[in-house]
């Protein structure tokens, strides 16, 4: 058992000025000093109950009080929104034998936005493209049911899923006035599925690979925030590869990497492109550690093509964008100290989360 209280106050101040006949003047559509305030107190108990040499349940409640207050100094746009929330997580898990186990799970979660979305800006990427954050956007609230298969270091899980308010950029074209506008919202719902398996291969004494494959479908659908309902799916497979090989004298190589098929963030369909990244590794007397890296090799893992279509709408955004980085990296580990010194225990505070938020 036990409480935690998280409580957060910030103050953002943005503004875009145009310079009109040589004269700077702010436009007052795009200036926001807004105050927000966020009060988080939570309680929560876990039981754990083994029914025989082979059952075993857990059950987790967390009650949640959640406030949050918006003040934009001119009394034109404040909000204020509380919610009570109970969020249940129930496992239960059945030992097959010494190598194989099911285990079953229902969670309820929230998923607060990140400052990036709240924090009020608004950035003209060029003329014709404006962004800006949504200091009214809610939590959103996810029920997932997952059932898992183990055999060894074999594994693979189902889960099916319901988000309501999930949060993404919400894209449209005011046509008149030739600007293309995204803004995060909550949609209304998104639905999906997710097979995930996982299994590593040996291949002599000196490859060792771990494959995880993913097959996600998810179907967004909101009405409430546009002209016309907006319902698309789109199914997604992932596949990541890690690769160690032993060398010999003490030398080990690491080759990675991730392919994505297109998948749907919001109302786009996205596409992020392929990346390897390598490493190689000397380790020396008294665990010194030498290793040179190459992360995105290819200089291709911060490419991503976006699409938001809507026929009925008469509205088709596309572009792509690259935030790629090819790094090179060059370390020299050498501990030092007491190596025998227990570890330190694990332990994340409510400032940690919503330091995770940023």
């Amino acid at each position: 058992m036990g409480v935690k209280g998280t409580f957060n106050n910030s103050n953002t101040i943005s503004r875009i000025q145009n310079r009109i006949a040589g004269i700077w003047e702010k436009d007052e559509a795009f200036s926001a000093n807004d105050n927000i305030s966020e009060e988080i107190l939570a309680a929560f108990a876990s039981h754990s109950k083994k029914w025989d040499a082979k059952w075993e349940t857990n059950l987790g409640l967390r009650l949640e009080h959640y406030n949050y207050a918006l003040d934009d100094g001119r009394g034109e746009n404040d909000f204020n929104l509380t919610y009570d929330n109970l969020f249940p997580v129930l496992r239960t898990s059945y030992v097959i034998d010494s190598t194989k186990s099911l285990n079953l799970a229902f969670n309820r979660r929230i998923m607060r936005p990140s400052f990036f979305y709240l924090a009020g800006f608004s950035v003209l990427i060029d003329p014709t493209l404006l962004v800006s954050s949504n200091t009214r956007i809610r939590p959103s609230f996810t029920n997932s049911y997952r059932l898992a298969y183990n055999h060894g270091s074999f594994l693979i899980a189902v889960e099916i899923y319901r988000t309501v308010g999930n949060i993404a950029f919400y894209n449209t074209v005011d046509k008149e006035r030739n600007l293309q506008t995204s803004t995060p919202i909550n949609f209304d719902r998104m639905d999906g599925y997710l097979i995930n398996m996982s299994f590593p291969i040996k291949i002599g004494k000196i490859w060792d690979m771990n494959w995880n494959l993913d097959g996600a479908y998810k179907k967004v659908i909101d009405a409430s925030n546009r002209p016309l309902p907006f319902k698309k799916g789109v199914f997604t497979i992932t596949a990541q590869l890690a690769n160690v090989f032993d060398l010999g004298n003490s030398w080990t190589a690491n080759l990675d990497g991730r392919y994505m098929s297109p998948y749907i963030d919001g109302d786009q369909v996205k596409y992020l492109h392929p990346y390897i990244n390598l490493g190689v590794s000397k380790k020396f007397k008294n665990e010194r550690l030498l290793t040179f890296s190459v992360q995105d090799i290819t200089a291709t893992s911060g490419i991503r093509e976006w699409e938001y279509n809507q026929p009925e709408l008469g509205i088709r955004t596309f572009g792509d964008n690259d935030f790629s980085e090819r790094v090179f990296q060059l370390t020299f580990s050498i501990p030092f100290g007491n190596q025998k010194v227990k570890v330190k225990r694990n332990r994340e505070t409510g400032s940690q989360e919503e330091r995770n938020r940023m």
